[in-house]
């Protein structure tokens, strides 16, 4: 029983079992290597996905705001439609600060054109029939695009979709 031990510690010193062991600790040397670039990789994937979805976050609160803004406008619009509307939305005085004129009779002409075409079509107005009228008493499509823009400016028009709507 005395050279069984003797035994054991040769073969566990032997030149072999060293071998072994040495070419064991390169394949677990090399997998450490791999597993630690590899969880590189995914930290700089981790960050650029974190980065993605703050970016992601921010849009969606920007997208949250703009729907609370555009829903109580529509809220608004749906408000003003339960009351009675007035013949003029607006009074000449609300909108004549700055301009000419000319240019607040074109307004108010192109306002009558929109007011019009709302009431035949029975909804917003669709900008081509409005052009139309336009065209009919004599704006251009340029004094048009000019009276538009004073109209979206003083918060008296809404534009979606190809029609026009006065607020």
């Amino acid at each position: 029983m005395g050279e069984e031990p003797n035994r054991r510690d040769e073969s566990i010193s032997s030149p072999a079992r060293l071998e072994v062991s040495r070419r064991d600790l390169v394949r677990l040397g090399d997998r450490l290597d791999n597993l630690q670039a590899s969880i590189k990789i995914l930290e700089k994937d981790q960050m650029l996905l974190q980065k993605r979805i703050s970016e992601l976050r921010a849009r969606a609160e920007e997208a949250k705001e703009m729907y609370v803004a555009l829903f109580a406008e529509r809220r608004r619009a749906v408000e003003m439609k339960a009351e009675p509307v007035p013949a003029t939305v607006r009074s000449p005085e609300q909108i004549t600060l700055g301009i000419s004129e000319v240019t607040r009779e074109r307004i108010l002409s192109v306002m009558d054109a929109i007011r019009r075409v709302s009431e035949e079509s029975q909804g917003s107005a669709p900008k081509d029939l409005v052009r139309a009228r336009a065209g009919a008493i004599g704006i251009s499509e340029e004094d048009l695009a000019e009276a538009l823009g004073w109209l979206r400016r003083a918060g008296a028009l809404r534009e979606a979709e190809g029609k026009l709507e006065l607020i």
